[in-house]
């Protein structure tokens, strides 16, 4: 009974992950790489340090997504740079702040 619940649970898990594409799918689409990505996002951020990284698709776009502290500052700036275009996508629409955390304006959310 066990093993049935586990496979079953274990099928769901894969047929749910089945429709969204990988991070290498991501990748393949982008026309700029994480590193032109990455210098476009810490251009935003004066004297900023990246914590986290990620390719997805929000809102329908592609995006290279990244979180950037600013030393002496608790707070996260989200930067999100369009993978096809070189440009940053930040606007209130496309970013989600949190609370304790800014916007791409640098105004606290």
């Amino acid at each position: 009974m066990f093993g049935l619940a586990l496979g079953m649970l274990l099928g769901f898990a894969v047929a749910a992950s089945a429709g969204q594409p990988s991070e290498a799918d991501l990748m393949k689409r982008a026309k700029i790489t994480k590193a032109e990505a990455e210098h476009i996002a810490l251009a935003k951020v004066p004297h900023g340090s990246i914590k986290s990284a990620e390719i997805e698709n929000e809102k329908g776009h592609l995006v290279w997504s990244f979180d950037i502290a600013q030393t002496g500052s608790r707070d996260i700036t989200e930067i999100l740079v369009d993978a096809k275009k070189r440009k940053d996508r930040c606007d209130s629409d496309r970013v989600a702040a949190r609370p304790g955390e800014r916007s791409c304006g640098g105004q606290e959310t």
